[in-house]
């Protein structure tokens, strides 16, 4: 069996990075999401690929929770975002702003945690109930059906993590990490191309005498 990993293993700045991007990457998936549903609200664009689509957004939303609980853990085997609080505690002499302000640091992600505690447990359930485990009580339920109703929890666990992370990074060396890492809403353009695609298939069979067949096709897109 592999040693245990020790506080020294990697640097609290790593560490900060890494856990702050799997933030993003949790936050990500979520509007990623948020943002595909809205434009496959239009039909004609749905039914292009009805299938890749379902699958698509159920795994959006299970990434997005099993990342987030992750972060969360409780285990002392992980390394989650109380493990950051653990290293920092014992690195406290190498914050550039003093050993004083680096547990002033600490306590106040601490508190960003705790106050988080209440969404974690919704989001937790369904972890531990549909994701991890196929819970015998919770059989008749489905991830998809009750993953959305948890945006707004997974988004306090995001914003959260980012404050926790940032009130150590910041007095350790004075970095602040920002959430501006990935593009989120470059679905739009695979959106744009299925839809200009699909017009010009329209605009074909019209021209080729087709008129009435692909009239509600036309409305959803706004042809007509």
């Amino acid at each position: 069996m592999a040693p245990a990993a020790t506080p020294g293993a990697i640097s609290l700045s790593e560490l900060c990075d890494r856990l702050f991007f799997d933030l993003v990457k949790a936050d990500a998936y979520r509007k990623v999401y948020a943002g595909m549903s809205s434009q496959l609200r239009v039909e004609t664009i749905l039914r292009i690929a009805p299938t890749y689509f379902a699958l698509t957004q159920t795994a959006l939303l299970e990434m997005s929770c099993i990342i987030i609980t992750r972060l969360y853990d409780p285990s002392s085997r992980a390394v989650t975002l109380k493990y950051l609080l653990e290293v920092a505690a014992q690195k406290v002499e190498e914050f550039e702003s003093g050993a004083s302000d680096a547990l002033k640091g600490i306590e106040e992600a601490r508190e960003s945690l705790a106050e988080a505690s209440g969404a974690l447990d919704a989001v937790k359930t369904i972890r531990d109930k549909l994701l991890a485990h196929r819970d015998k009580t919770h059989f008749h339920l489905d991830a998809l059906d009750q993953l959305p109703a948890l945006d707004a929890e997974i988004g306090s666990l995001v914003d959260a993590g980012r404050r926790a992370v940032n009130a150590i990074r910041l007095k350790f060396d004075g970095v602040w990490c920002t959430p501006e890492l990935l593009d989120v809403t470059d679905y739009e353009w695979l959106v744009h191309v299925l839809r200009e695609g699909k017009k010009a298939q329209l605009r074909a069979a019209e021209e080729a005498g087709c008129t009435d067949e692909f009239l509600e096709m036309k409305k959803d897109l706004g042809l007509i």
